[in-house]
């Protein structure tokens, strides 16, 4: 879906913010990018729909590398939608609808297409009854889901998301993770990248993981593969996922391997149980 080639950027011109980036998103496949904070999370997203324009390197979109003509970034919008991480930063209508609207409009869509754009992207997010409220009555949590809603209706192949679990309660972070896999079951062929320093979240979720430090993604991977390693973690000031730090040290005590890694607490008691029944075994009890 997208693919990033050696991508350097700065502000200044005096630091680079993005060193040497090389990037795959795949058609089908959740991808979070954890990071600490200054990582350059944020500015990596907004080259991909040519909000910024990297000072070196390519990127290409669906196989096609991205040009920054007026028409082409139209285009390239359509494809990419990016949802920042403050949702009063994208939110710009005073009422629901017409701000999930702005996008197919800003599109030149036919009204009855509008409508029915915007129709189905609040099913999809659970907030039909939002339809006409003023936005500015809204909660954190339903904005973050208008400013998603906005980016749906847009229908983009791409669906990126900067931090997008900052500010919520844990069962509206739970509710927003249920409907992006609603979307990915929905469409096979759409990617979701999501950027967040919440290693719990990216070990749990994510099909694939990138480790993002001071501007260069130093390593990609399977969940396990790379939030297990110690040095790349410590090294890029993250913790390791609690469920993997009591899995390595159940593997460590268990003779022989204790089996797949577990990716969440359910999974790793099945583990401790199994452990524990095979050591009664083993003495007799």
């Amino acid at each position: 879906m997208v693919e990033v080639q050696d991508l350097w950027f700065s502000y200044d011109k005096k630091r680079w913010v993005l060193k040497g980036i090389d990037m795959e998103l795949r058609r089908g496949e959740k991808t979070v990018l954890v990071g600490s904070n200054g990582s350059g999370k944020t500015t990596l997203f907004l080259h991909l729909n040519g909000l910024l324009v990297p000072d070196k390197g390519t990127i290409k979109v669906s196989g096609n590398f991205l040009s920054y003509t007026k028409k082409a970034l139209t285009e390239v919008r359509k494809r990419v939608g990016i949802v920042f991480q403050n949702p009063d930063d994208q939110i710009v209508a005073p009422i629901v609808f017409q701000d999930v609207a702005l996008g197919p409009v800003n599109l030149g869509l036919s009204e009855g297409e509008v409508k029915k754009r915007v129709k189905r992207a609040l099913n999809e997010l659970n907030i039909e009854e939002l339809r006409d409220r003023k936005v500015h009555e809204l909660s954190e949590g339903e904005k973050k889901k208008v400013a998603i809603a906005g980016v749906l209706a847009m229908e983009p192949e791409l669906l990126v998301l900067d931090e997008p679990m900052s500010g919520l309660d844990p069962q509206s972070s739970k509710d927003l993770l249920t409907i992006i896999d609603s979307l990915c079951e929905q469409n096979d062929n759409m990617a979701v990248l999501v950027a967040t320093h919440d290693v719990e979240l990216a070990y749990e979720w994510a099909d694939r993981v990138m480790v993002m430090r001071d501007g260069e993604i130093v390593k990609s991977g399977k969940p396990y593969d790379v939030l297990g390693d110690e040095e790349v973690i410590k090294s890029s000031r993250l913790a390791m996922p609690r469920v993997l730090r009591i899995y390595k040290g159940i593997e460590m005590a268990a003779c022989g391997n204790p089996g797949v890694p577990p990716r969440n607490i359910e999974e790793l008691l099945k583990v401790m149980r199994g452990n524990y029944w095979n050591a009664r075994r083993r003495m007799g009890l």
